[in-house]
This record gives structure tokens, sequence and C-alpha cells, in this order.
């Protein structure tokens, strides 16, 4: 399913993702812990509340949610969903 995102929405999407990430380290593949960019990450879509952002180099998503701004990072053995955001 994709999504064209207004300019509004998408400013909206990347201020609560730029936000969350100057709160929160992510984790790396090796257990580490890194200070991420929002710039590193595109909009993917957005359901049940939750913004999805796909990580460039990994590939792996990362969600906002819309209200809070809280993030949740998946970590399963599910491809794209590992929870690990390397830079390359």
């Amino acid at each position: 399913m994709t999504h064209d995102f207004t300019p509004n929405e998408q400013k909206a999407a990347f201020d609560l993702l730029s936000k969350a990430l100057t709160e929160q380290l992510l984790p790396t593949e090796h257990g580490a812990h890194r200070q991420a960019s929002a710039d590193e990450f595109m909009l993917m879509q957005l359901r049940g509340g939750f913004w999805g952002f796909k990580h460039g180099d990994t590939r792996n998503y990362l969600f906002v949610n819309g209200h809070t701004g809280a993030l949740r990072v998946p970590m399963t053995m599910t491809p794209f969903m590992r929870g690990y955001f390397d830079a390359y």
C-alpha cells in the first residue's frame, strides 16, 4: 500500500522522528547503540496512528507514535524488522 503524504504530513512525521531520535539511541547489529539522524530514514507509511520509517542503510523499520512521539523499534527475525540501525 502506498500513500502520497502532503508536505504538512511529511513535516509532522519527520519532526516527531527528529525529536524521538534526540531522546533515544538506536541499537546496532553488534549490541552497541548510536545516535541516528532523521535524514537516514525514509517515510513509508502511516498505520494505526504510527508513522513508519525505513532506514536507508539497513532497510529496517522503526515507528513513531503520531500522538505521543514515542519511538518503537521492532526486534524480530522478520526481514526489515530486525531492530538494528548501523550506518555503513
